[in-house]
């Protein structure tokens, strides 16, 4: 049972538009993402919907393990960080294909 601060619970179950997170490394931006995303799912949003943003690979992985864990199965929430975002984007729409 992950226990989150009243900040937190505040950003998971906002319903008013954006939600924008300030904070410092290890402070729970991921954990407050992957439960705002498991909000959505058990609120009716259909997880093909979903799409999540990180700014590392371990934040990610951090985030698939989290949701599957939580809901007990695989999912088809789509997260990624900005940078294969762009990178996927530029392949498919302009055959965008370098080594990195």
């Amino acid at each position: 049972m992950i226990n989150l601060t009243e900040e937190q619970i505040i950003a998971t179950t906002c319903d008013d538009g954006y939600v924008l997170l300030i904070a410092g490394p290890g402070s729970g931006k991921t954990t407050v993402l992957s439960e705002k995303v498991i909000y959505y799912i058990n609120k009716g949003v259909f997880e093909y919907r979903i799409q999540a943003f990180t700014f590392t690979n371990k934040a990610t992985y951090q985030m698939e393990r989290r949701i599957k864990d939580k809901l007990g199965r695989e999912h088809s929430v789509k997260i990624s960080n900005f940078n294969s975002y762009t990178y996927q984007k530029l392949k498919e729409n302009y055959g965008f294909n370098i080594l990195i």
